[in-house]
C-alpha cells in the first residue's frame, strides 16, 4: 500500500522523536482512508501526462524538445535555401584567445621530505618557547645550554602583529629590511637578472639569449644618441607664441581610422603574465616595438613583426609591484612602479639601472603613481614629472647631482592620491588629477625649490585653479597641439577643456593670485561608461602623439575600442573586430603619422594591435 506525504515523513521522525497516541492515532486514519485517493489522483495525472503532445506546422510531437528541434531544423534549412547559412556560422563561431606571446609551463615543485618531530628525527630542540602572552604581542625567550653546561636566554618580545610581519618579511633578492618588497637594494639589474627574476613557468631555457639577441639586434639599432644637450628650457616664450606642429587634414585622418581592422591573429599576444597598468609603443618607423607592464611588476617587449619560438616577446621582470607607466626614451624605456623605484633599461649598457627610489624608512611612505616625460628637457627621457600616493608632485633632473638623479622640487598639490600629471607645451602649466574630485592648475615658474623627498612644501602662490568632478578623476592630459586638456572620470564622463592654460592665467592675474575653484569649464562632456569594476584596469583616454584625436577602452558589447575628435568631440569610430574580444583599458597610438597604429592591452596580459 503506498504511503502518504505525512505517512512518510512521520516514519522519518519516528527514530529520533516520542509522538503522542493522539498524533499517532491522526496519522494512522489518515493513512487508512488517503491510499484510494492518492492512487486514484496519480493514475489521472500519468494519464494527463501520456496524453500531452506538442503541434508545430501541422507535426505532432511526443516531447517538447523534439518540438524545438523541429524549429531550429526548419530555421536552418530556410537560411540554408537562401544561402545565409554559411556567412552566420561563421560569425557566431566562437573565437579562441590568440595562442601567440609568452606562454606558462608546466613547472614540478621539488618534493618536500616528510615533516618529522625533532624527537623522532633525533634532533635536539632549538630552545625556543613562548614565555607569556597578552597585551597584544607576546615575549619569546630562547634557552641555548653550552658546552660548559651554563644555560643562556635570549628574550625578543613583539608587541604588535605588524612588528612580527615586517620580520618575517621574505626578501626577494638580497639587500637589507628597508629594500625588502624589492627586486634588490638599488644596485644596476643586469639583462640575464632581469630575465631569471621572473618566475619559472614564464621563462624558457634559451630566454636569456634570446632577450640578448632582441636587445642587440633590433633595439640598438633603432636607439638613436644626441650629440651635445642644451638649456633646460628651450621655449621661453609666452603661452600664446606656441604654434603646433604640422598635422593631416581630418578628413584623411577620418578615413584612415575607417581603415583600421583588428581581424588577425598575428596581431595579438600574450605579452605579461598579468593585468597591464602601462603601455607604451616606440615612436621607431621601421621597428613596432610595443612595451606593457602589468600588475606584478613584469616588462614585457613585443616586436610585432617577428616570427620564431617566442612570437617576438621577450619577458623581464625589473619590479616587483605593478609597473603603472612605460615611457621611451632615445636610448631606452623608463619604467616607474608601486614600489617606489623609477628604472631605466640602458640598451646600450644592457642592464636595469635605478634612477629613483623612495625610502622606505621615511616616515611619511608612498609609492610612485604616475610618471611623465619632461618636455622641456633638450635630451628627451632626462627629466621627468612623478605623482605619488600621498598628493605630491615632484620634478627629477637625471643630468645634475647624484647619481640616481636630483630633486629639483617636492611639493603637496593634494590632500590625496594623484593619478597622473601633465605638463603644456608651453612648458609653464602643469595639470594635475587624481582621488580629491579635481583637476588643478599651477604654473611650475612659481615652484619653491626644495630637493628634500620626505618633506614636501605647499606652493600657493603657484595655484592657478582647478575645475570639481562629481567623483574621482582617473587621468588629465593635454593635447599635442596645447589647446585642449581631456580628463577621464569615474562620473562616466570624458570632459574637453579648450585653452585652460590661457583661461587660468589671465584669471589668476585678474584675481590676484586668490585661490578660485572652477575658473575653466569643459566645453564638451562625453558620456562614457567608465566602470571597469574590480578585476580591470581603469580607463584613462589618450592623445594620439601628433593629432587632437583620442583614444580610449569600452565596455560596450561586442567589445570596441572608441576613437574620438578632440576639437568636436565627435565620437569618430568604435573599432570591433574577430580579435577583440575583451576589454582594452589601456591603450595608445603609435606617434607615426604616415600609418595610423592603434595599441591596447588587456587584464589578462595580451596586446593587440589595430592598423
Amino acid at each position: 500500500m503506498p504511503k502518504t506525504k505525512a505517512a512518510i515523513n512521520s516514519t522519518k521522525d519516528a527514530p529520533g522523536r516520542r509522538r503522542s497516541s493522539r498524533i499517532n492515532k491522526n496519522l494512522q486514519e489518515e493513512q487508512e482512508t488517503t491510499p484510494k485517493d492518492t492512487h486514484s489522483e496519480s493514475e489521472n495525472e500519468s494519464d494527463n501526462e501520456e496524453q500531452q503532445t506538442f503541434e508545430f506546422e501541422g507535426n505532432t510531437y511526443a516531447s517538447y524538445q523534439e518540438m524545438v528541434n523541429a524549429k531550429r531544423k526548419r530555421n536552418e534549412n530556410y537560411l540554408k535555401q537562401n544561402g545565409l547559412w554559411n556567412p552566420i556560422k561563421q560569425t557566431i563561431k566562437s573565437k579562441e584567445a590568440s595562442q601567440n606571446g609568452i606562454k606558462r609551463r608546466k613547472v614540478t615543485p621539488p618534493k618536500a621530505p616528510m615533516r618529522k618531530s625533532n624527537r623522532l628525527a633525533g634532533t635536539p630542540a632549538d630552545g625556543r618557547f613562548v614565555e607569556h602572552e597578552g597585551g597584544g604581542g607576546f615575549v619569546i625567550v630562547a634557552a641555548e645550554a653550552s658546552k660548559d653546561g651554563v644555560v643562556t636566554k635570549t628574550t625578543t618580545s613583539t608587541r604588535n602583529s605588524k612588528s612580527l610581519q615586517q620580520s618575517t618579511t621574505v626578501i626577494v633578492t638580497g639587500g637589507d629590511r628597508n629594500h625588502s618588497a624589492r627586486v634588490n637594494d638599488g644596485a644596476p639589474l643586469s639583462l640575464e637578472d632581469a630575465v631569471q627574476n621572473c618566475d619559472g613557468k614564464w621563462i624558457q631555457e634559451n630566454s636569456v639569449p634570446e632577450a640578448q639577441k632582441f636587445t642587440q639586434d633590433t633595439l640598438k639599432p633603432i636607439m638613436t644618441v644626441p650629440v651635445k644637450e642644451e638649456s633646460t628650457t628651450t621655449n621661453n616664450g609666452s603661452p600664446t607664441s606656441v604654434a603646433a606642429e604640422t598635422a593631416s587634414p581630418m578628413e584623411t585622418v577620418r578615413s584612415k581610422i575607417e581603415q583600421l581592422s583588428i581581424d588577425d591573429d598575428n596581431h595579438v599576444a600574450k605579452v605579461t603574465p598579468d593585468r597591464i597598468y602601462g603601455l607604451a609603443v616606440h615612436p621607431s618607423t621601421n621597428k613596432l616595438i610595443v612595451g606593457a607592464g602589468d600588475k606584478l611588476g613584469y616588462v614585457g617587449l613585443w616586436n610585432v613583426d617577428a616570427t620564431g619560438d617566442t612570437d617576438g616577446v621577450y619577458l623581464f621582470r625589473p619590479h616587483t609591484r605593478p609597473v603603472n607607466t612605460l615611457e621611451w626614451t632615445p636610448q631606452g624605456l623608463l619604467s616607474s612602479s608601486y614600489d617606489g623605484t623609477v628604472r631605466y633599461m640602458d640598451v646600450a649598457k644592457e642592464s636595469f639601472e635605478e634612477v629613483f627610489a623612495s625610502n622606505p624608512s621615511d616616515e611619511e611612505q608612498f609609492y610612485t603613481q604616475y610618471l611623465a616625460l619632461d618636455p622641456r628637457a633638450s635630451i628627451r627621457g632626462q627629466s621627468f614629472f612623478l605623482s605619488t600616493s600621498m598628493g605630491s608632485v615632484m620634478h627629477v633632473d637625471r643630468r645634475v647631482g647624484a647619481a640616481k638623479g636630483n630633486i629639483t622640487f617636492h611639493a603637496m598639490l593634494s590632500e590625496k592620491k594623484i593619478n597622473t600629471v601633465s605638463l603644456h607645451r608651453d612648458g609653464y602649466c602643469l595639470a594635475t588629477a587624481g582621488l580629491d574630485r579635481t583637476v588643478k592648475f599651477w604654473d611650475l615658474r612659481k615652484m619653491t625649490t626644495r630637493k628634500k623627498v620626505s618633506n614636501p612644501f605647499e606652493p600657493k602662490a603657484a595655484y592657478l585653479g582647478e575645475h570639481f568632478n562629481e567623483k574621482s578623476v582617473n587621468s588629465a592630459f593635454f593635447s599635442p597641439s596645447g589647446d585642449y586638456l581631456m580628463t577621464t572620470n569615474m562620473a562616466h564622463t570624458l570632459n574637453i577643456y579648450h585653452k585652460a592654460h590661457l583661461q587660468l592665467t589671465t584669471s589668476a592675474r585678474s584675481s590676484g593670485g586668490e585661490k578660485k575653484e572652477n575658473l575653466v569649464e569643459p566645453i564638451h562632456m562625453i558620456r562614457h561608461d567608465n566602470h571597469t569594476g574590480r578585476w580591470l584596469a581603469t580607463f584613462m583616454a589618450q592623445w594620439h602623439p601628433s593629432l587632437d584625436i583620442f583614444c580610449v577602452g569600452s565596455m560596450a558589447k561586442p567589445r570596441a575600442v572608441d576613437v574620438y575628435d578632440g576639437e568636436s568631440g565627435d565620437h569618430m569610430r568604435a573599432i570591433r573586430g574577430e580579435t577583440l574580444s575583451s576589454v582594452f583599458s589601456r591603450c595608445c597610438f603609435h606617434p607615426s603619422l604616415e600609418h595610423l597604429i592603434l595599441v591596447g592591452g588587456n587584464s589578462s596580459g595580451r596586446v593587440s594591435v589595430i592598423r
